[in-house]
């Protein structure tokens, strides 16, 4: 625990969060570390609170520059505090209460599948899990929460979009991480799972992403062949991300492109022909990116119906009934079924359906 000598009283970082892959024991070959840093406003007056803050922010600085600068002898761990509240508006270390208010009144759903894989790692240890604890609520919801599946689909088209990520699986530089079929899709798939049923069965509450899927398989949330598949891609994908880091030693997740790249990076997976080994991870991608869009988007013929009628459903949208942002919500989700039942009346002229 980290604590500096203040006006006569003692003063600490009281817990570190670890997030991500290092909460859940999963860092990678050339991984950066996720925290978030807390103190506790109670223990001191209300009055000291702001005299104290500037030297905890100047506390966690320094031990981020010491943790990633770079000297003759490398460096410990790259470190990202942006997955704290806010972290535009925000301090690099928060009070306690001020976080508990946000993740009570602001907290959204990625946030929550971030605190899945938390825990305590520096500072007062017994006090982050004190406080992943008080935060159970916010993470593990009682009800059935299947409004999770859409917000976790919505984030991973919105990663894709961010990151100008093919729509197809090109083998040649395609992003392990977030690409189609990749790490993510993975660990979200386990995730909103978790999400939805964890507030009512704890066995679904563990950080590790492969100890997940197997107590989902054991909970009657997936077949146990679904579980073996995407464990074993999990592992290979994993071992590729390790290699694709080695030989340049830098925080990348992408396939090499270029011929030459393409043969070291196989001869690293220990493999005598490049075509044979791109074409296996190929393989394990589409068969994973196959799985998880069975379950975000589980019937591309809806889908297709509901194509066929976009067009006049964008000219509903200038009727009374659609000016709320609720009705609108609903009505996205019904559109499959009227499209059903408009295409089995056979209604093709625009002018006609127009009038419905």
């Amino acid at each position: 625990e980290i604590r500096l000598s203040l006006v006569g009283s003692e003063m600490c970082i009281r817990d570190r969060l670890a997030m991500g892959k290092m909460g859940a024991f999963e860092l990678n070959y050339s991984s950066d570390i996720d925290l978030i840093c807390f103190f506790d406003d109670s223990r001191y007056a209300d009055e000291d609170i702001g005299e104290l803050r500037p030297h905890l922010i100047k506390v966690v600085q320094r031990m981020c520059k010491i943790l990633s600068d770079l000297t003759r002898d490398g460096y410990v761990f790259r470190t990202d505090l942006r997955l704290r509240p806010n972290p535009s508006v925000t301090p690099v270390c928060v009070s306690t209460t001020a976080a508990m208010q946000y993740y009570e009144n602001e907290g959204r759903t990625w946030e929550r599948a971030a605190f899945i894989k938390a825990r305590s790692c520096a500072g007062d240890i017994a006090a982050g899990e004190q406080f992943l604890q008080d935060l159970k609520p916010f993470i593990w919801r009682k009800h059935l929460d299947f409004a999770a599946i859409e917000d976790a689909h919505d984030m991973r088209l919105r990663i894709r979009e961010h990151k100008k990520l093919s729509s197809e699986i090109v083998i040649a530089g395609h992003n392990m991480k977030l690409g189609r079929g990749g790490i993510r899709e993975i660990e979200f798939f386990a995730q909103t799972r978790q999400m939805i049923a964890g507030g009512r069965d704890n066995s679904l509450r563990d950080r590790r992403t492969l100890i997940s899927l197997q107590n989902l398989v054991d909970s009657e949330w997936i077949e146990q062949s679904v579980c073996d598949t995407l464990r074993d891609a999990y592992r290979k994908h994993r071992t590729h991300e390790h290699r694709i880091q080695m030989i340049g030693d830098i925080q990348t997740h992408d396939l090499p492109s270029s011929t030459d790249d393409m043969d070291r990076f196989a001869r690293l997976c220990r493999s005598k022909d490049t075509e044979v080994t791109f074409q296996s991870i190929q393989d394990d991608l589409q068969l994973v990116h196959s799985i998880i869009e069975k379950f975000f988007a589980p019937d591309q013929n809806d889908a297709d119906i509901v194509h066929d009628f976009e067009e006049s459903f964008t000219q509903w949208q200038s009727l009374p009934a659609f000016r709320s942002p609720r009705a609108v919500d609903i009505f996205e989700r019904i559109k499959p079924h009227i499209s059903k039942g408009l295409s089995l009346i056979h209604i093709s002229e625009p002018t006609r359906l127009r009038r419905i």
